[in-house]
């Protein structure tokens, strides 16, 4: 989830970057800007800035089994395999 930067970077010298994004993007981007009262170069940063240094697994993991069975021999009790995979 993203959350709002302040609206400038004040301190911070920045230069212009150019990249190339589909229409869809670019007005995603517009949307989630407006909508978080940010700017579209605030929502990018702050984008980056959640994903820098993170691997995919570090971005998934959070939502890897959250949501169990509350059992933990499903793949190896054979009771639990009956018609599975033949």
């Amino acid at each position: 989830m993203l959350v709002a930067l302040p609206k400038t970077r004040t301190g911070t010298k920045t230069k212009m970057a150019s990249i190339r994004i589909d229409a869809r993007t670019r007005h995603r981007i517009a949307e989630l800007a407006k909508e978080r009262h940010v700017t579209e170069a605030a929502l990018v940063w702050q984008a980056i800035e959640q994903l820098d240094g993170q691997t995919l697994w570090e971005r998934v993991a959070p939502l890897i089994g959250k949501k169990g069975s509350g059992r933990g021999d499903l793949s190896v009790n054979k009771a639990r395999l009956a018609g599975f995979g033949g």
